[in-house]
């Protein structure tokens, strides 16, 4: 996990076992935090793999552990606290140092649930129970180094995004927004009814600003190709639209698409950002934040 500046060395115990253990991506809160999960699954690690593929809901997991990179000037107790915030729900002590380098600082957090015994077939539960008991072990199997994100410096605020555009052609968030001094961003797939609702305004604002050094961008995390021309066509739009990886999220994390952000000629992330479909407000802000520049 360069982004998060630890790699792990899978545990003996972890290739023995009648389930499966698998992680999630890396996601990067606000002030300096990055954090992954790592979960058991009751079932047979191929047959994991194939259910998570098909987005299976028959497929029974719960957390098992969670690692914390923090890279901020705050105490333990003060960090918590802004987790706690984003919804976990820990104390100080339940946090292990893994090490520190720099100005980072890296915790392992135990995520043991006694309610998935409930969940799944005895042994299973027998299994994720002694899993989770293995503290020290995992924490053992982690080294530290500082942490790379290839896609940009959230600390910083900066964003750096290449993809693709809808023919397969390079190209990055930085260069289009290097155009304006002002992009509004949006984030949408093709399955989210909200995010089709608000295309034709979107593309309204972008045709208004054209002069007004203004620009809009779509990001699109789906993969559904042939739905994006499809409504590009039907909606008349002429913005530019990013295919972008699922690693965006470690730039900019998201909790619900449509979002909608602004970055500036620098590739800086300006600090507004909408979580919903709110097409009536967006230019007022794209504008007033063009004047600040």
């Amino acid at each position: 996990m360069p982004v998060a500046g630890l790699r792990m060395t899978w545990p003996e115990a972890f290739t023995e076992i009648k389930g499966a253990v698998m992680a999630d991506g890396v996601s990067y809160l606000d002030h300096g935090i990055y954090y992954a999960y790592w979960y058991y699954c009751a079932a047979a690690p191929d047959e994991a793999r194939q259910l998570i593929a098909k987005g299976s809901q028959r497929l029974k997991s719960d957390f098992m552990f969670y690692t914390f990179s923090i890279g901020n000037d705050m105490g333990v107790s003060e960090n918590v606290g802004l987790l706690n915030d984003q919804g976990f729900s820990i104390q100080a002590e339940d946090l292990v140092l893994l090490g520190e380098l720099d100005n980072w600082k890296f915790y392992l957090c135990m995520a043991f649930n006694p309610d998935f015994a409930d969940l799944v077939e005895p042994e299973y539960a027998e299994e994720y129970a002694s899993l989770c008991g293995m503290k020290d072990e995992i924490a053992a199997a982690f080294t530290c180094y500082v942490p790379f994100n290839e896609y940009g410096d959230p600390s910083s605020r900066v964003i750096r995004i290449t993809g693709e555009d809808l023919d397969g052609h390079p190209v990055s968030l930085e260069e289009l927004c290097g155009g304006h001094a002002v992009s509004l961003v949006n984030v949408w797939a093709t399955w989210c009814g909200p995010c089709i609702s608000e295309l034709p305004e979107l593309q309204a604002i972008y045709t208004r600003n054209l002069e007004n050094d203004c620009g809009v961008i779509g990001l699109m995390i789906d993969q559904d190709i042939e739905e994006a021309r499809a409504l590009i066509s039907e909606n008349g739009i002429t913005y530019p639209i990013i295919l972008v990886p699922k690693e965006f999220a470690m730039v900019f994390p998201y909790s619900a698409i449509p979002t909608t952000f602004y970055v500036n000629r620098g590739g800086l992330f300006l600090e507004t950002k909408f979580t919903g479909a709110y097409p009536e407000m967006y230019e007022d802000v794209l504008l007033a934040l063009r004047d600040l520049q």
